[in-house]
């Protein structure tokens, strides 16, 4: 009911433009990890991330949850290992974006130093918090 009562007093519209916006946020700036888009036509409810060829996504998600106490989902069937999906609904705040941005990225480094440098994962997230407050 507190959820119900609070999307109600945002309106549709208003939580719709919501969830848009940390869609392309986070399609925006994983991309510039070295992430790819798996889907042609993404969704605006979850963002389905093709890793590095080099990588395992099973071992990015535990590896997030171990280290960060960060969930996120992993691609099932033939997808299984190959890609993460990063949810976009519910009460998400802009800080908790970068810091996925930026544990991602991290995760990364730590499995292939020479993927990207810990200086590469501040630069994208620093720029990701920059567009976040221009685009509120």
């Amino acid at each position: 009911d507190v959820v119900l009562n609070l999307i109600k007093q945002q309106g549709l519209e208003k939580l719709f433009t919501t969830i848009h916006r940390r869609a392309e946020v986070t399609r925006m700036f994983a991309q510039r990890l070295g992430f790819t888009l798996y889907a042609k036509s993404p969704s605006d409810s979850v963002t389905a991330l093709t890793v590095p060829p080099q990588m395992d996504g099973q071992k990015i998600r535990l590896y997030l949850e171990e280290k960060f106490n960060i969930t996120i989902m992993g691609g099932q069937d033939q997808a299984k290992g190959k890609i993460i999906r990063v949810g976009h609904m519910g009460y998400i705040q802009d800080a908790e974006m970068v810091n996925l941005m930026k544990c991602l990225g991290m995760t990364l480094h730590n499995f292939d130093p020479n993927f990207i440098t810990v200086e590469q994962v501040s630069i994208v997230a620093d720029e990701m918090a920059q567009w976040l407050e221009q685009n509120p």
